[in-house]
């Protein structure tokens, strides 16, 4: 649980052993090469690290507001990228007025992404309908 909420700048890496760990969204923010190296054929990604809205910097704690807006944006252009090259189908929910330590809101950020999974509903089955008969086909072979 440590190294989950290790952000460079604003939590120090968690150590152990010889390893410093810090927040897997790092490094993965939107695993969907994983979920391909399990044997998936059909991957829809979500990209809950979603981009910045436009919103004033707060007063009280500019630098660390800051430092986290730094991490959601590489977060989110990280994730984006590798999904987009992973995944048949990448959804981005919108999350703007929602800050990353906001934990207090997963009712609304998991209905956020219902919706945003409901939106892209009709790309998310046109892209399954296109690859299926030769998913099918493998099968049989």
């Amino acid at each position: 649980l440590r190294a989950s909420i290790a952000l460079p700048g604003l939590l120090p890496p968690f150590q152990r052993g010889d390893r410093l760990l810090v927040d897997a969204a790092i490094m993965d923010p939107v695993p969907a090469n994983l979920v391909r190296s399990m044997g998936a054929r059909y991957v829809v990604a979500v990209n809950a690290m979603a981009g910045l809205e436009e919103q004033p910097i707060s007063k009280r704690f500019p630098m660390v507001d800051i430092m986290l807006r730094c991490t959601r944006i590489l977060g989110h252009e990280i994730g984006q990228a590798r999904a987009e090259e992973a995944a048949n189908v990448v959804v981005t929910p919108r999350l703007d007025g929602i800050s990353m330590l906001d934990f207090g809101k997963s009712e609304e950020i998991i209905e956020r992404g219902r919706k945003a999974a409901v939106a892209n509903m009709p790309a998310i089955m046109a892209e399954y309908e296109r690859i299926k008969p030769r998913h099918a086909a493998a099968l049989t072979n």
